[in-house]
């Protein structure tokens, strides 16, 4: 289903603390500088470009299928609360979609925000056929109840730049 206008402008809002800079070959292959590199290269580089180069392709999409949380995963001593989860990647769009990075924002109770931006899923870089789906199991540490949210972002065959968002999602601290 397609965003409204205010969702988009409330999404680009969310997003706008930087976006992964994408410039697509018609081969699937890419880089910050504009230079061309084989197909399947992996850039080193991570720069900013508006988040308006970006379309939501029209049945692409991202559904958080399992949080768990996990205190037998690593965690650092500000984050000691870890929460694995599922997400699916799910490509019901007529066109091939390799997936190139994705973002994530986790906001905790008070407002404090962790952002990450990373090169592929897990990495790799998937391709979807239309009808395909992708899953993988990646996870937050947070220290305090938080909500994660965030976008993949990804090329189709013809080169346009596509992104899928990541529903938002809760992790709550269990209480002793």
């Amino acid at each position: 289903m397609p965003a409204s206008a205010a969702e988009r402008q409330a999404f680009a809002a969310f997003l706008n603390f930087s976006i992964l800079h994408f410039r697509f070959s018609k081969e699937g292959a890419w880089s910050a500088d504009g230079a061309e590199r084989p197909a399947g290269f992996i850039p080193p580089e991570i720069s900013c470009m508006p988040f308006h180069a970006f379309a939501e392709l029209d049945g692409l999409r991202a559904t958080v299928d399992q949080v768990i949380y996990s205190p037998h995963l690593e965690a650092p001593d500000d984050r000691p609360h870890p929460f694995a989860h599922v997400i699916t990647i799910h490509n019901g769009s007529s066109e091939t979609v390799t997936i190139k990075g994705r973002k994530w924002v986790v906001t905790n109770e008070v407002g404090e925000r962790v952002i990450t931006e990373c090169d592929g899923v897990i990495g790799k870089f998937p391709t979807l056929a239309p009808g395909e789906r992708f899953s993988f199991q990646h996870y937050h540490a947070i220290n305090s109840d938080s909500r994660a949210e965030g976008a993949f972002f990804g090329v189709t065959q013809e080169g346009d730049a596509v992104l899928a968002r990541i529903p938002a999602f809760l992790m709550q601290v269990p209480r002793a």
